[in-house]
C-alpha cells in the first residue's frame, strides 16, 4: 500500500510532520509513504519517508502513484481541527489522531549525513570563539510589514543580548537583507539544511 502524505503549510509545520512520518510507518511499515509539501529539502535522508514531492512538482502524479493503485490518503490540515484551534492537545498528537494513527511520543526530526555536514560546516568557516546563533524575525519575504509585534524580537532587545553575548561569542544573525540588521553579528544566509548544521553546532541559540 501507499500512504499519501500531504503537508500544507510553512516549513515549520513540514518539520513537525517528521514526527507523524515517523508514528505513520511504525504502524503501517510494509507501507510506502510519500509525502506532498512545500519543503521537501526537509525529508531528504529521512529513513521513513520513501518519496518527498514539491507541491509545484505533480505531473502525472495521479497516474504514477494512485492510479489503480492501493492508497490511503492522509491529506487533511490539521490546523483545521476544533481539537487544535481549542488547544486541546499537541499539533503532532491531533495530526496522528486525525488520520487514525498511535501516537507514541515521536518527536521531529532531522536526518543530516556525514558528509553534508561537513560541507556546510566548512562553508561556515571556523570560529575561534562558540557559536551563538540568533533568529529575531520570521515570515515571509514578500509581506507588507517586516516586523511582527507578535512574533519578531524587538530591535532594542535584541540588540541588548547580543551586547551581553558578543565578548564571548560569535553571533551569527540569520536575517534576510530587508531584515533589521544588529552590531556586532555576522549575517548568515543560506539554505535550510545548512541552517541546521550551523544550529546543530552553536553552543547558544535565540530563536
Amino acid at each position: 500500500m501507499k500512504i499519501i502524505f500531504q503537508i500544507d503549510g510553512g516549513i515549520g509545520k513540514s518539520v513537525m510532520a517528521t514526527a507523524v512520518c515517523r508514528a505513520i510507518k511504525a504502524q503501517y511499515p510494509q507501507s510506502k509513504l510519500i509525502v506532498i509539501t512545500g519543503y521537501p529539502e526537509v525529508f531528504l535522508c529521512n529513513p521513513f519517508v520513501d518519496r518527498a514531492f514539491n507541491h509545484n512538482n505533480l505531473s502525472y502524479f495521479y497516474e504514477e502513484h494512485i492510479e489503480g493503485q492501493e492508497v490511503k490518503m492522509m491529506v487533511h490540515n490539521p490546523y483545521l481541527e476544533t481539537d487544535f484551534i481549542m488547544h486541546r492537545g499537541h499539533l503532532i498528537q491531533i495530526w496522528c489522531a486525525m488520520n487514525g494513527i498511535s501516537y507514541n511520543g515521536e518527536l521531529p526530526e532531522l536526518f543530516i549525513n556525514e558528509r553534508e555536514r561537513a560541507f556546510y560546516i566548512n562553508q561556515f568557516g571556523k570560529f575561534e570563539k562558540p557559536i551563538m546563533v540568533l533568529q529575531t524575525n520570521g515570515g515571509a519575504a514578500s509581506q507588507q510589514n517586516k516586523y511582527s509585534w507578535s512574533r519578531d524580537l524587538p530591535h532594542s532587545i535584541a540588540q541588548y543580548i547580543v551586547n551581553q553575548f558578543a565578548n564571548d561569542y560569535h553571533v551569527l544573525h540569520i536575517r534576510r537583507d530587508d531584515q533589521l540588521a544588529l552590531q556586532n553579528t555576522i549575517q548568515v544566509k543560506s539554505d535550510f539544511r545548512a541552517m541546521a548544521v550551523l544550529i546543530s553546532i552553536s553552543t547558544k541559540r535565540l530563536l
